[in-house]
This record gives C-alpha cells, sequence and structure tokens, in this order.
C-alpha cells in the first residue's frame, strides 16, 4: 500500500508510546517512498523495523509477517492512515491486561484533513464512556445492519491481543482474504472463550478517506469473505446463540456478494456462473431479484 503521505504520523504515535517494545512497519510492495518516509520517522531508540515486500501479498499476508517477528507480551495493529493518542497503550493495559487477553477500546473516528478537528466514536454512540466484556455472538451481531440499532461495525476495532494466547491457539490471518482479515481472526479468538474487554476511546484515531480501500469490494474479494463465513460456522463448540449470529451474517453475506458477482457474470457472459449466482437460499434470491428489479427501474427512468 502507498502510505507515504501518512505513514510517518503513525510510526511517530506508535514511538511516542513507552510500552511499545517494538514497532514493525510491513511495506507491503507500495511504489511510492512508504518505507524511506518511515524509516525517516524513527527516533533512535532502537524499537522501529522497516521491511520492503518485494510485491503486494495483501494485509493478511503482511500481518502474519509482523507476528513472526514480535517478541513482545501483546502486539496490536496500527494502520498507515491512522494514529494514536500518546497515552493509549498505557490506558488499555491498565484497564484490563490482569484479567484479559483481549483488550479493545473504541476507535475516535475522524474525517481526512480533519486530522485535529471533531471527533466521533465508532460503536458505541449512546454510552462512549461504557466498558463490557465481548462475547462472540456480541461481536458478530455488531458488525450486521438491524433496524432497531445501529450497525457498530466491530470489525474495525485494533485490540491489544496476548501474544502466548495466539500462539497457543495457533491462530494467524487467513491470507486468502484481502477484507475484514481482523473480522476472522477476532471470532476465532472469541470462539475459544478468551476473557475479551471492550472500553471506551482510549486514543485510536481512525481516519476516515474517501477513497479508502475498504470502501472498495470486488466480487472475489466478498466471496472469501462469504468462505469465511461458513468456515466459522463449522467451529467447535459454538452454543445455539452464537451459531443462530453466524447464520445470520452468513445469509447477510451472500445477498452482499452474490449481486456483484452476478453482474461480472453478465458482462464477462459467463452463463454458467449467472446460473450459480441463484443456486442460494430463496431470500437471497429475491434479494437478486430486487436488485435486478430496482436497477432496471432505475435504468428506465434515466431514459424518460
Amino acid at each position: 500500500m502507498n502510505a507515504e503521505d501518512t505513514i510517518g504520523r503513525a510510526v511517530r504515535s506508535a514511538l511516542a508510546q513507552p510500552e511499545a517494545v517494538q514497532v514493525i512497519v510491513i511495506d507491503d510492495g507500495s511504489n511510492d517512498a512508504t518505507a524511506t518516509a518511515a524509516m525517516a520517522a524513527d527516533d533512535g531508540s532502537g524499537r522501529l523495523e522497516v521491511l520492503s515486500l518485494p510485491q503486494n501479498r495483501g494485509p493478511s499476508a503482511a500481518r502474519n509477517i509482523a507476528l513472526e517477528r514480535v517478541t513482545a507480551e501483546w502486539f496490536t495493529i496500527l494502520d498507515s492512515d491512522d494514529f494514536m493518542d500518546e497515552d493509549r497503550l498505557s490506558r488499555m493495559l491498565a484497564a484490563g491486561k490482569d484479567e484479559h487477553d483481549f483488550i479493545a477500546d473504541d476507535l475516535w473516528v475522524v474525517q481526512e484533513g480533519e486530522e485535529d478537528g471533531l471527533r466521533s466514536v465508532l460503536w458505541d454512540k449512546n454510552d462512549p464512556s461504557v466498558r463490557k466484556s465481548m462475547t462472540l455472538e456480541y461481536f458478530i451481531r455488531s458488525n450486521m445492519p438491524h433496524p432497531e440499532r445501529p450497525r457498530r461495525e466491530l470489525g474495525f476495532i485494533k485490540p491489544l491481543i496476548r501474544m502466548s494466547t495466539l500462539r497457543r491457539l495457533d491462530l494467524s490471518y487467513d491470507e486468502t482474504m484481502r477484507l475484514n482479515e481482523d473480522f476472522d481472526l477476532y471470532c476465532r479468538l472469541l470462539a475459544d472463550g478468551i476473557p475479551a474487554l471492550l472500553t471506551e476511546p482510549m486514543g485510536y484515531v481512525a481516519v476516515r478517506r474517501s477513497d479508502s480501500l475498504s470502501a472498495r469490494h470486488d466480487h472475489n474479494a466478498l466471496r472469501a469473505l462469504y468462505k469465511c463465513a461458513l468456515d466459522l460456522q463449522k467451529l467447535p463448540g459454538l452454543s445455539r446463540s452464537e451459531t443462530d449470529a453466524l447464520e445470520e451474517y452468513r445469509a447477510m453475506t451472500s445477498r452482499r456478494y452474490r449481486w456483484p458477482w452476478l453482474i461480472h457474470a453478465l458482462k464477462t457472459r459467463k452463463i454458467k456462473e449467472v446460473v450459480s449466482c441463484f443456486s442460494t437460499s430463496p431470500d437471497v434470491i429475491l434479494h437478486l431479484l430486487g436488485k435486478i428489479l430496482e436497477t432496471g427501474l432505475t435504468k428506465a427512468s434515466r431514459q424518460r
């Protein structure tokens, strides 16, 4: 990812955390000066390591390469667009390091170009001071739209995760995924019942960009997300409520990926794939038919 304009700010904010014993930057095949900008932010403490990959391998692979190099007790992800307030890590550790293996704070969200301006919280706008234990069911349902509650999009959180727990469970990021790879890892951790805490914002600042990659998904990336949903349903020891939540998430993901897949199949005139798009549950078929009708009506109105 090309991040020469923002990576320096991210690195400086990480090095400003006294608790950060390592700051590992993975330059995932950028074609700009990302690596140089990262090195220029070094504070001379010997904690910064910058590794440049010869070609882009995707966020999951980059994360896994970093994990292999972690010697610290905890790790967390910091996206190159984002930054942290100076006391974030100390506050998070004080909130739950003795009782939890997974500590996540609500994110402060700002618009690009307004990083010093108004901040809003991501997941609990009604009670930004809340602290609660996080379960797998709560996490999954907070990533789905619901008519009676706002979507919290907890897949965007950047928790502190205890490395010994990650290694005990032999977990890593799924390198077939270029979308929601964090969601998949968090689900697998929570499915094991690890003690997890959600807290009020403690200083992760997420910068919303109009051209964010996370806002653009092709059908292949969405298909991998659908496969992730299917695989999560096969995890052992799930409760009935967790199974129900995962089934709802799978159905939502099916609706989400089959429409761009259908558009792609029609454009490329792959009739077998068009038929395969409709090899699904009745509710998803109705969703596709509704999208077709909606698209047809929109085109007709424009031609008048």
